[in-house]
């Protein structure tokens, strides 16, 4: 009866909100996006959009705006990010629920510098369809899969620029 309740309440909880950032870039083949390479022990070697958690009293833009600073250097303003609206932006991964911030930010040229201020990513650009053969192979972490998955990649440019 305890595993019952316990189970119940985590179910009701109120979801972890996580703020995720699609960088993306013209290219010579299409759009090109950036992920990094994790190199934390427990998810070494995955990919992942730049994001994070919303910090209390932040917005998903804000939020998106502080990770997104943090983890490459990039200073931007809130108002450069347009939100992205998907079907699936929960996930339950058996112990917490996450609710999903997607954002675009759209970068115009190939002189951006991307650094690594947190030291824990190794940044590069992929094309969609360097990014699908990821998804066929589980190599994303499941906040940049659950996007991927979602958004056919037919569909991504729509969805980016409407």
């Amino acid at each position: 009866m305890l595993e019952k309740e316990a189970s119940d309440l985590l179910e009701t909880k109120a979801p972890i909100s996580v703020a995720i950032i699609l960088v993306f870039r013209p290219g010579d083949l299409g759009l090109e996006f950036l992920l990094a390479e994790r190199q934390d022990a427990k998810f070494k070697k995955k990919l992942a959009c730049p994001g994070g958690r919303l910090e209390l009293g932040e917005s998903a833009a804000e939020a998106a705006q502080r990770e997104l600073f943090e983890e490459t250097g990039l200073a931007i303003v809130p108002e450069n990010l347009k939100e992205i609206k998907v079907s699936n932006s929960f996930i339950w991964d058996g112990r917490s629920k996450y609710k999903f911030y997607f954002f675009s930010l759209f970068f115009s040229g190939d002189d951006i510098e991307i650094g690594n201020p947190e030291g824990k990513h190794e940044w590069s650009w992929y094309t969609l369809d360097q990014i699908y053969e990821l998804v066929e192979k589980n190599l994303l972490l499941p906040i940049s899969l659950t996007f991927f998955q979602t958004v056919s990649k037919d569909k991504i440019e729509n969805l980016l620029y409407s």
